[in-house]
């Protein structure tokens, strides 16, 4: 049977009363009533938290964010490259100021060093207490083998500068012409623009801690490498002389030699040579001679001894560049210069075989047509060629800057056999003519000649010679006395 219950009023919502048992069957839904007052909020559950929910839907991408402040944190330093060519070392023990030449006693700096003979040092005490008695010692190697540095004094004693036979127990030791310091650090790039900031999504449980790793057995990449200078040639070279120059072939192919670089070549103490580089061909340096010893002896002109072995070093390793000077201001543009080089003009000339100069005092002369407003005089030799095998010179004799005519007299020519005609000569002046050099110094008096015999008397003029002059007349004489003349007649 079905009870069924008349809706009254709404009373307040009384305790919630113990569940009942389930009744047998499931009725037949009644009509909603009307919501009642909502009671008071429970106090909160302390329940066990849920499994998380699956990750929802990526959001669309929010608006673009203030770009944020340049980073401070410096990235990680990248794996030291290989060490470069190594000189400067510290050296604590008694070193004595030598005598110019004198070999000093061997030190042991340790290994790891890149000198080599005859390079140039410098020993310099670093105790500023006693620089009055011991500054410094410059020399040149004798031999570094096993950490053991042997130096002999420089012959110079104004590059040994303290007093003879002085001791000093602490010292720098490096090359003469030290390694330039490290360039300045470069400024830093221009931060790049943030990209967009994603909506987070929402955090997933944390995952277990995984086990470590196996310690990585890839090498980082490697560091650039310094810069190599030392190396050795096996080739057969003779020391050359002063001003020539010589090819050695080295045995490296990674050293960093540029051109105009001072190097010291050396097959032993005793015979050596410096130079300059002026060409490099893959691992071939041709070296011209600066300065060289034989046999020991310094400057000799001897011709120097051949060996089969060498070592090759920077003569002291080079500094870092300088900054650049400052551009001078431009000169006012200079007068134009006399203008000779053209052509013949193929358009007004017909082609012609290489002419031959006039014999037994016959002259022959050559009409072309050249390039106009040219500084062409006459007498000046020019040389007219087809190329190195044709061509023949000789003096103008006619230029015409309006038109561009130009005659000149076959003095001199080459010309391969079978010869051909051409019209595509170069025209230039056949060494241009120098600027008049200074009046030389007049030459000291020659040696006075002997006085000649004197010649026979010529023959009597018959020419009469000038009237001379009118004499001076003579003072009037005194007054002689009055005697009487007797004469005496005879008949």
């Amino acid at each position: 049977m079905s009870h069924y219950v008349k809706q009254g009023y709404v009373g307040p919502t009384g305790p919630t009363g113990a569940a009942g048992p389930t009744g047998p069957g499931v009725g037949a839904t009644g009509p909603q009533g009307p919501a009642g007052v909502t009671g008071p909020i429970g106090p909160q559950g302390t329940g066990p938290t849920g499994a998380a929910g699956p990750t929802g839907p990526q959001g669309p991408a929010g608006a673009t964010g203030v770009t944020g402040p340049a980073s401070t944190v410096i990235g990680p330093t990248g794996p030291l490259g290989p060490t470069g060519d190594v000189y400067t070392v510290g050296f604590t023990g008694s070193i004595s100021v030598p005598v110019p030449n004198q070999q000093m006693p061997t030190i042991n700096i340790g290994s790891g060093y890149a000198y080599s003979r005859e390079q140039k040092v410098i020993i310099a005490n670093t105790n500023t207490t006693t620089l009055n008695l011991v500054d410094y010692i410059k020399g040149n190697v004798i031999s570094y083998n096993s950490g053991n540095l042997t130096v002999r004094a420089s012959s110079s004693a104004s590059e040994i500068v303290g007093v003879t036979g002085a001791t000093g127990s602490n010292w720098s030791i490096s090359l003469d012409g030290a390694i330039g310091l490290p360039g300045d650090t470069g400024p830093t790039g221009i931060t790049g623009v943030a990209g967009p900031t994603g909506t987070v999504g929402a955090t997933g449980p944390a995952g277990a801690t995984g086990s470590t790793g196996a310690a990585s057995t890839v090498a980082g990449p490697t560091g650039a490498p310094g810069d190599l200078y030392k190396g050795t040639s096996a080739s057969s070279t003779t020391i050359p002389q002063v001003n020539s120059s010589v090819v050695i072939a080295l045995v490296e192919s990674n050293l960093a030699y540029t051109l105009g670089q001072k190097t010291i070549v050396s097959a032993d103490t005793d015979n050596l040579f410096t130079g300059e580089i002026t060409s490099i061909a893959s691992s071939n340096l041709t070296i011209e001679c600066l300065t060289r010893r034989v046999n020991g002896v310094d400057g000799s002109t001897l011709a120097g001894n051949t060996f089969n072995s060498w070592d090759v070093n920077l003569d002291g390793a080079v500094g870092k560049q300088g900054p650049t000077g400052p551009t001078g201001s431009v000169g006012v543009t200079g007068a134009a210069g006399d203008l000779y080089a053209t052509e013949i003009d193929a358009s007004s000339t017909t082609a012609f075989p290489i002419p031959v100069p006039g014999t037994g005092g016959n002259t022959v002369n050559q009409q072309f047509t050249v390039g106009t407003g040219l500084a062409y005089t006459i007498g000046q030799k020019v040389k007219v060629a087809h190329d190195s095998l044709n061509w023949f010179s000789g003096p103008v004799l006619v230029y015409n800057k309006t038109t561009g005519l130009m005659s000149v007299e076959v003095q001199d020519h080459a010309r391969t056999t079978p010869y051909d005609s051409w019209n595509d000569h170069k025209v230039n002046l056949d060494g241009a003519v120098g600027k008049q050099g200074p009046i030389g110094p007049t030459g000291s008096q020659g040696i006075r000649g002997y006085t000649g015999d004197t010649g026979p008397t010529g023959a009597a003029s018959t020419v009469p010679g000038p009237t001379g002059s009118q004499g001076v007349t003579g003072a009037t004489g005194p007054q002689g006395s009055s005697d009487i003349l007797y004469v005496q007649i005879f008949s």
